[in-house]
């Protein structure tokens, strides 16, 4: 201590007792339709991944996406399951990237990385990894807080963002979230009765959503909509 000026010494502090700057610790959001899973992932958040909480969880997609949307809420980055019940993960995504350029979105599957890995690349993740090992979970997440990536192809959260949200449509050519999800599940090669049941509306509603997502796509056929938007044309 320096009698004079009663404050700390440059050489005080790099003393091993001197007090270190503090940061905040990571809040990460958790996203999971089924409950015990959400359980589990937050667990690993909170005892596996040093300095992080986990400030809220939920199970629907479209108040991950209201609570992302208020800065009051949303967490410093978001761990998200692919398989949701109404909007799915990759929807999710897509629909958060296009407005945010921070918060990274580390998404998260119990299936095969494969399956999802470019999907997740195009809707603007910051990472992909399994479910079924918690040690590749919390080195994910700590990987995407370092560098702000995990895995080859990915993007950070500003680029990607840039990228979704750089040739944006007018309004009324803008996809619904539901037009969205539609499209996603289109392209997983799902059946009109596996998507009516998966969002829970009707065979009616269905082909409503189809006809508008392809007039905003400006596709003729199914097929034409599909390609459009895998390409990313409504991004």
């Amino acid at each position: 201590m320096d009698e004079r000026t009663g404050g700390i010494r440059r050489d005080d502090a790099r003393r091993p007792d001197a007090r270190p700057i503090v940061s905040s610790p990571l809040s990460v959001g958790v996203v999971d339709n089924d409950i015990r899973s959400l359980d589990s992932l937050r667990l690993i958040v909170e005892e596996l991944v040093p300095d992080s909480r986990v400030p809220w969880t939920a199970v629907d997609g479209e108040d991950v996406i209201i609570r992302c949307f208020d800065e009051t809420t949303r967490p410093d980055m978001l761990l998200l399951d692919l398989s949701l019940e109404g909007l799915q993960g990759p929807t999710v995504c897509r629909i958060l990237r296009g407005r945010l350029d921070v918060m990274p979105i580390l998404a998260v599957t119990s299936y095969s990385l494969n399956r999802y890995r470019d999907e997740c690349i195009r809707a603007g993740a910051q990472g992909l990894v399994s479910k079924n090992v918690e040690a590749d979970i919390a080195e994910a997440i700590g990987t995407v807080r370092r560098d702000g990536v995990f895995g080859d192809g990915f993007e950070t959260a500003d680029v990607a963002h840039k990228r979704l949200a750089g040739s944006p449509r007018r309004e009324d050519e803008r996809l619904s979230p539901q037009e969205m999800a539609v499209m996603d599940m289109l392209a997983e090669g799902m059946d009109d009765a596996e998507i009516a049941d998966r969002l829970r509306i009707s065979a009616s509603t269905l082909r409503k959503h189809v006809q508008h997502a392809k007039t905003k796509l400006h596709a003729a056929t199914r097929v034409q909509a599909v390609v459009k938007w895998l390409k990313g044309h409504d991004w």
